[in-house]
């Protein structure tokens, strides 16, 4: 359940639902092992897939609403965890807004020039020096999975990015996830409303963390899953993901 009901009137406006992934529609976890010689990458990843029962209200709920998920994953994994609910009426956002899977088409949502790859490359490098568990596999933005939030990863970013570009985020309790400062998943979901044809108070957006924060807050019904660490106006109550216990909310009064 929620907090509070939310008004016949908002909930008679919504065309989108958009769900964070870890935390909010599937478990959170993160298992990584890369090994790395002069020869060869040999990396290793396991991710927590959308549970039968959600997909099968998800299913259900696209009757009503366009299903967004929108996550700071890697589009590749996003496909496979999420399989069973991709269609014409769901978009696939992925590494935190700079990717997604549109209207069935593979859309980059923002321009990077060379100099930005070249920053990336060495803030890797000088990252994989320190005792993490590796790199998520991902195109544009940098993943690094840590036993414990390294303060190093910060520090290392201060001190190569000239240009204070670059932003990192500790997330889910596993992980620096380091990009443009200027791109988020609130942006690229403006992209996507804008795409669609609908406007920001069409959507019901639900987090859980600080790379959540925008897209809840520009929402227009905005939802927290983890009300201590991401305030909203509502927020769901009681045990399960928040993402499912949204989905049944909606099912119930749409």
């Amino acid at each position: 359940m929620l907090n509070k009901e939310i008004p016949r009137g908002k909930l008679k406006k919504l065309k989108m639902l958009v769900l964070d992934s870890d935390g909010v529609s599937a478990k959170r976890g993160t298992k990584i092992i890369e090994k790395e010689t002069k020869d060869y990458l040999e990396v290793s990843v396991r991710a927590n897939k959308l549970s039968e029962a959600l997909a099968r209200k998800i299913n259900k709920l696209k009757e009503k609403l366009i299903i967004c998920v929108a996550s700071g994953r890697g589009l590749i994994w996003l496909q496979s965890m999420y399989s069973k609910i991709i269609d014409n009426r769901t978009v696939i956002l992925a590494e935190n807004g700079n990717i997604a899977l549109l209207r069935g088409k593979l859309t980059q949502l923002f321009d990077y020039d060379a100099e930005y790859f070249t920053l990336r490359a060495k803030l890797k490098n000088e990252i994989s020096k320190l005792p993490i568990n590796g790199f998520e596999p991902k195109q544009i933005i940098l993943t690094a999975n840590c036993p414990y939030k390294m303060e190093q990863v910060p520090q290392i970013i201060k001190k190569l990015d000239k240009k204070k570009q670059i932003k990192a985020m500790w997330v889910a309790g596993e992980a620096w996830d380091i990009q443009r400062k200027d791109v988020s998943k609130g942006a690229g979901i403006k992209k996507i409303v804008k795409e669609l044809g609908l406007k920001m108070e069409n959507t019901i957006i639900i987090g859980d963390g600080s790379n959540d924060k925008e897209m809840v807050e520009m929402a227009g019904l905005g939802v927290s899953a983890e009300i201590k660490d991401l305030k909203a106006e509502y927020y769901t109550v009681g045990k399960g993901l928040g993402g499912e216990i949204l989905v049944d909310y909606l099912l119930k009064k749409l």
